[in-house]
């Protein structure tokens, strides 16, 4: 299994700000530190920081930050127990532009497109019909439905084109 977690952190107008993988060898860790790359600031006020692993339940909570103030945040995630895991599964890769977008299947967060683009990186879905949504604030989504054998490898390929805010999809701020 991906010995990994990833830590989405938004700027509450539905922009997913960088995200970072969290190594785990299981979960609940007692601790995780967030870092912001990029000279991405997090300026003081309330955000809300979301934790999602597949999985797992997403773990939503609401943090204020205080001018020049360090915050401790820690994460419990408890496994979903409705998942369902197949044993035979299709590979699907995600190369979309801007591959900080957010990617859903079936309405469920599986990740930024970072996280399934490149050598070695791809989802692992269970063979049959799915819906792959890739959506970023300022873009107008991209949805397509995919019917999978078990075993195939595919590549969802794609430029997102510019929008409007206006135009983000609830499942950005919701999911």
């Amino acid at each position: 299994p991906d010995h990994t977690g990833i830590a989405v952190v938004t700027d509450g107008n539905a922009a997913i700000l960088p995200s970072q993988d969290i190594p785990f060898t299981d979960f609940p860790l007692p601790t995780i530190s967030v870092w912001l790359e990029d000279g991405t600031l997090l300026l003081p006020g309330e955000h809300e920081i979301s934790v999602r692993q597949a999985g797992f339940l997403n773990q939503d909570q609401k943090v204020v930050i205080e001018p020049a103030k360090t915050i401790l945040v820690t994460v419990r995630l408890e496994k979903d127990p409705n998942a369902i895991y197949s044993k035979v599964n299709a590979q699907v890769k995600i190369d979309v532009t801007p591959d900080r977008a957010a990617v859903f299947v079936d309405g469920k967060f599986a990740g930024s497109v970072s996280d399934f683009k490149g050598v070695g990186k791809a989802m692992l879905i269970a063979p049959g019909k799915h819906k792959i949504k890739i959506d970023l604030a300022g873009y107008r989504p991209f949805e397509t439905d995919v019917d999978l054998l078990p075993n195939q490898k595919m590549t969802v390929k794609t430029d997102l084109i510019e929008g409007s805010i206006l135009q983000a999809d609830p499942a950005i701020k919701n999911n």
